[in-house]
């Protein structure tokens, strides 16, 4: 793979380079960048654990610097939800995705319909359509406090 510079744009819409890497992990480190400030509880912890899953899952070696770089950028396309990074924030909201989760599939289940789920989707008889939909705006919208199919904030979401 050639090497690209990642644009803060493939980030998050700005213009400028922030780091040498491959396109694919460009992605990758974004991701990851994202969702760990989101679920750690300090600046420090999400630095060490950014650049020691980077350097485990794509062999990259991260500097300090180069984190705070795909951070700023992070900031900068996203700047609502920094008041959300390490927080572990990010956690409750992948509690909040479970629960619902868990209750359509026993609601889909108490109607004898089979259901799996498949990280963020479910799997029915296409027969049960409608009523797997039914099933998880009532529970997201039950489970959240939030009219589900809405466009919300994370200040919408009742978080324990």
């Amino acid at each position: 793979m050639s090497k690209l510079y990642i644009k803060v744009r493939e980030i998050s819409g700005g213009r400028s380079d922030v780091l040498k890497v491959g396109h694919e992990n460009a992605i990758s480190i974004t991701k990851l960048a994202y969702n760990t400030c989101l679920n750690s509880s300090s600046k420090r912890q999400s630095t060490g654990a950014i650049r020691a899953r980077v350097k485990e899952d794509l062999g990259i070696s991260l500097t300090a610097q180069d984190v705070e770089k795909v951070r700023k950028a992070l900031i900068k396309a996203f700047p609502w939800v920094v008041k959300y990074f390490y927080t572990g924030y990010g956690l409750r909201l992948m509690k909040l995705e479970r629960d619902i989760a868990l209750h359509v599939i026993e609601s889909m289940h108490a109607k004898g319909v089979p259901c799996l789920s498949m990280h963020d989707s479910f799997l029915v008889p296409a027969d049960f359509k409608e009523e797997l939909e039914y099933a998880m705006k009532y529970w997201a919208s039950h489970v959240t406090g939030s009219e589900a199919g809405r466009n919300v904030g994370f200040d919408h979401f009742k978080v324990k």
